[in-house]
């Protein structure tokens, strides 16, 4: 099943999970008022239409009258909880708005508010910039800034070199170190499964590493090298075959603070958002066909399973990965049909190539393969394709110019 042809199944369920995560939001403002510890002790205590949402089969019962150490550490591990729930669903309703041109800031500005108040009253304990720049110096050491115990290294150098963009280039260099170091690791034994516990960490690194190498990509594996982009989609296809999707089983992530959001439907969803990035940084730069087909496999596993998205922090990543997928789908088919309307409403065009001894239909044939090969293509792209696909059927460059003249691209 071809990327394109699966726009109508992932618009149909953006719909519906759409529905569900503004229901949640308009709850969740009912508690906006309440400090942080009422706030966390009333969603888990009340047996409100919560519950569900957070994981819980019945509410939390506590004795808030008595002065107990564990009921504390109750309420301070939901606080942590409850953060990165709420704060996964602002992100669904954000994407999904800027997507439609829809203005729901007032409940995505309500639930940021909310989350960046749990996380100040009850914060994961991590030193700040100061100790993290000798740590890098140093030692390389990122253990006081572990944020899980799932592939811990690699997604805390990730992390922090999204946290910290304000870091110099002397720091940022070592950080794409270690997490080089971590991607030659996976893929040198031979087996990534055997040290890798989540996949999607692993597009991670491949993703962030091409958005800032870019043609300067290179990792060596065993005795070869990775250069540039066709090297790091050569890594990509590596990580595809031979291997079904690797995600955290509970028995791996039932230590982690939110173990209940780990597992396949998370992983798959952060490959799809990680293909995509990828496919946003290469354009049409290289043959990436087979990344359109596999961001289709994880979005049919997805859409198979939907009905046991009901977790607040699942409707909020599913709406923010579809919503992704259509704004982009939408940008880059809107600028390819605007050209095949200027082709069909210009009988200049037709002229012309037919004296050249063509039809439309070459064009409209290569506009076809640009729209299976990319997510976002821009005229510069257009310009490139037909003049090398024109050339390559011996037509002269001036003609080529008049034709690019006429469908108006030069």
């Amino acid at each position: 099943m071809k990327f394109i042809e699966y726009s109508e199944e992932v618009e149909s369920f953006q719909s519906t999970i759409s529905k569900e995560a503004l229901k949640l939001s308009e709850i969740l403002e009912g508690y906006k008022n309440f400090s942080p510890r009422e706030l966390v002790t009333r969603i888990i205590t009340d047996g409100s239409n919560l519950t569900e949402a957070i994981g819980l089969k019945q509410p939390v019962v506590l004795n808030l009258s008595k002065d107990d150490d564990y009921e504390e550490w109750i309420i301070d591990i939901w606080a942590k909880r409850l953060t990165v729930y709420i704060k996964s669903l602002s992100a669904g309703i954000s994407e999904f708005s800027g997507q439609k041109g829809l203005n729901f800031g007032d409940k995505t500005n309500t639930l940021v508010s909310m989350a960046n108040t749990l996380n100040a009253a009850f914060p994961v304990s991590h030193s700040g910039q100061q100790a993290l720049l000798p740590s890098l110096e140093r030692r390389r050491d990122l253990s006081n800034y572990y944020n899980t115990y799932l592939d811990p290294h690699l997604f805390s150098a990730l992390l922090i070199a999204k946290n910290h963009s304000n870091l110099d280039n002397r720091h940022k260099d070592i950080l794409n170190e270690i997490i080089i170091d971590e991607i030659q690791l996976c893929f040198d034994s031979g087996t990534v499964d055997f040290f890798i516990t989540d996949e999607s960490t692993l597009w991670w690194a491949l993703s962030y590493l091409l958005s800032v190498k870019k043609e300067k990509f290179n990792i060596k594996v065993g005795n070869k090298q990775y250069e540039d982009i066709d090297g790091a989609l050569e890594l990509c296809r590596r990580l595809i075959n031979g291997y079904d999707v690797i995600y955290p089983t509970y028995d791996v992530s039932k230590i982690e603070i939110t173990p209940e959001i780990y597992g396949e439907i998370r992983t798959r969803l952060l490959i799809i958002k990680n293909c995509i990035d990828i496919l946003e940084t290469i354009g049409t730069k290289a043959d990436n066909d087979f990344l359109h087909s596999h961001i289709s496999n994880q979005f049919i596993k997805v859409l198979y399973d939907k009905t046991k998205i009901k977790h607040m922090y699942h409707i909020g990543l599913s709406l923010e990965i579809c919503s992704k997928y259509v704004k982009w789908n939408l940008n880059r088919e809107g600028i390819l049909e605007e050209s095949e309307i200027q082709i069909m409403d210009n009988p200049k065009v037709l002229e012309h190539l037919e004296r050249l001894g063509f039809g439309q239909q070459v064009i409209f044939e290569e506009i076809e393969k640009m729209k299976r090969k990319s997510l976002k293509v821009t005229k510069k792209d257009i310009v490139l394709s037909l003049t090398q696909f024109l050339a390559s059927k011996g037509i002269s460059e001036e003609d080529i110019d008049r034709l690019l003249e006429i469908l108006g691209l030069k």
